[in-house]
């Protein structure tokens, strides 16, 4: 027997069970929606169950307003958190995406670009995606 990692297309998923303690596993989930590009291991897909789906997302949207409060004050503000996209023509491939996205789930956060300075994008959710959704299913390298 061999230990092995295996990269499986990059969209990790985030299970959360229905015993889950929501207080704690939200936070730490949460940063990996604000991190602005690439990361092969970090989740981006949530499976969460159904009776604490509601008070997920609800939690979840509480601490991305306050993560998106700074976001796209510029790159030099102090109250900046995460890096904007690297350039123009990754924020416009994001935004396609995201485009795209709307047409096969539910939108329930985010989505929108924000600011004049650097390529900020708000952390995007969608709910419920079609079983094979581009956003479920392709690395979008962008804010998730």
């Amino acid at each position: 027997m061999k230990s092995v990692t295996l990269e499986l297309r990059g969209k990790s998923p985030v299970l959360i069970f229905a015993d889950a303690d929501l207080e704690k596993i939200v936070p730490d989930s949460a940063i990996l929606l604000v991190m602005s590009g690439q990361g092969c291991a970090r989740g981006t897909r949530f499976s969460v169950h159904e009776s604490i789906a509601n008070e997920d997302i609800k939690l979840l949207k509480e601490l991305l307003d306050q993560y998106t409060s700074t976001l796209g004050s510029g790159p030099h503000d102090i109250r900046t958190t995460s890096g904007s996209l690297f350039n123009k023509r990754h924020k416009e491939i994001v935004m396609k995406c995201i485009e795209q996205g709307k047409t096969e789930s539910e939108l329930i956060y985010g989505g929108q670009a924000v600011g004049d300075k650097g390529n900020f994008v708000q952390p995007t959710i969608f709910f419920k995606p079609k079983l094979e959704a581009q956003v479920s299913t392709h690395e979008i390298f962008g804010p998730h």
